[in-house]
């Protein structure tokens, strides 16, 4: 039997006229975050840079978003009961009959402002979600870390697998019990 994933919300992100969402049908463009910055990429360059900075006051995060993420993929933020502890969440996200991230993935240990954290990248036969394949980083909300969204043990943050590991690294917990 699989554990329970308690969804508190996925959050839609929006930039510039696409919007991002955890439906294939046009969402709600949320316009309720309280600091966004934007810098364009210089015009010499070929590999764009992160330029958008979001706060996602429901998950006490902010993340940067790569350029170009509306256009050519996707983010979504959810937070999961860790009851059977965070390995059995990523255990039964990863090991699933579904095999979102296909049969082999490349789980790597990764610190996300002072939070454990795995960062999930599918191995190639994995299926493409919202024409993608799809890659996550799951956190360990431990006793220095919580959100506004709950007490409940995990935050996954999920992106199309070209942008996963650039916003995996960027995120900030803006509360200040142990982020920064």
């Amino acid at each position: 039997m699989l554990p329970a994933v308690v969804v508190v919300s996925a959050a839609a992100v929006a930039v510039g006229l696409a919007t991002l969402s955890a439906a294939d049908e046009p969402a709600a463009v949320p316009t309720d975050f309280p600091s966004t910055s934007v810098t364009r990429p210089p015009t010499t360059t070929t590999t764009p840079a992160v330029v958008l900075r979001r706060e996602m006051a429901e998950f006490g995060i902010s993340l940067e978003l790569p350029w170009g993420v509306g256009e050519n993929g996707w983010v979504d933020v959810t937070a999961a009961d860790a009851s059977d502890g965070f390995a059995g969440v990523l255990d039964t996200a990863v090991n699933n009959d579904l095999e979102p991230f296909g049969s082999s993935p490349t789980i790597r240990e990764l610190v996300v402002d002072g939070a454990e954290g795995r960062l999930v990248l599918p191995s190639g036969d994995a299926p493409e979600s919202r024409g993608f394949p799809e890659g996550a980083v799951f956190i360990e909300l431990g006793p220095d870390v919580s959100i506004p969204a709950g007490d409940l043990g995990v935050l996954i943050v999920s992106s199309d697998v070209k942008h996963i590991e650039a916003i995996a690294v960027s995120i900030r917990f803006l509360l200040s019990n142990g982020g920064s």
